[in-house]
């Protein structure tokens, strides 16, 4: 509890990955790849519990191993289709109701640290969001295209990298919902609130896996930046 709120994490791992079979539970650095989630979250400071949304036995089974608790998540939520609101609703209405905020965790961002989720808490909570979600910072020269030609995105941008007006990109990481908010508008990011803040990591902690590519690079990084797969903060 933070700030006399009440906090619930859910860390969504559906069975039915199409890049990577069984993805969420596929061994990363001799774990499976959502137990780097479960983890972290359970070191936070400010998480009164966590919770992971399946429709698979499996990993169930590895949830429960950790010593995480399971929200059996319906089919109709757990299809190629199915969107993330429809997930976070349905954990709300199971489990949620009691809670102030909900911490969404995807599983498939291992370089994510307690730390970090507590420090997205904190700023959600003292600032009184609806909405909080992580971004990465991008100063990147970018071109973008009209018929068969190119052209810069913005005029006049600086070739000196330091000069250009960063851009910030939702990375997914983490994102803290005010659920009464969400309740009353079914947005995991409303676009009509000013009261949405962001909060920006680095580019290491921000790498989401999604295909087989991602997975292999970032078990090698991983190994070399956790000392073998030893998260130190964990």
């Amino acid at each position: 509890m933070f700030n006399d709120k009440r906090i619930i994490a859910m860390i969504p791992a559906r069975g039915g990955s199409k890049s990577i079979p069984h993805k969420n539970i596929k061994l990363f650095c001799g774990k499976p790849l959502m137990v780097w989630t479960i983890e972290a979250a359970k070191k936070s400071k400010f998480l009164d519990e966590v919770v992971i949304s399946t429709d698979d036995e499996e990993i169930k089974k590895v949830a429960i191993e950790n010593k995480t608790k399971v929200i059996d998540r319906p089919e109709e939520f757990a299809t190629d289709t199915a969107k993330m609101v429809g997930v976070i609703e349905h954990a709300i209405n199971e489990i949620g109701k009691n809670f102030d905020y909900l911490v969404l965790l995807q599983p498939t961002s291992p370089f994510r640290t307690a730390d970090t989720i507590d420090k997205t808490i904190e700023l959600a909570i003292k600032n009184n969001c609806d909405r909080l979600l992580t971004v990465s910072e991008n100063r990147s020269f970018f071109w973008i295209k009209e018929g068969e030609r190119f052209k810069t995105l913005f005029k006049n941008q600086s070739r000196n990298r330091q000069e250009r007006t960063p851009l910030y990109k939702e990375n997914s990481c983490v994102y803290v919902i005010e659920i009464e908010s969400f309740m009353k508008n079914k947005k995991i990011v409303p676009d009509d609130s000013d009261r949405i803040y962001f909060y920006t990591i680095d580019d290491i902690e921000s790498i989401d896996i999604n295909d087989e590519k991602d997975f292999q690079l970032s078990e090698l990084m991983f190994k070399e930046i956790r000392c073998d797969g030893e998260n130190k903060d964990r």
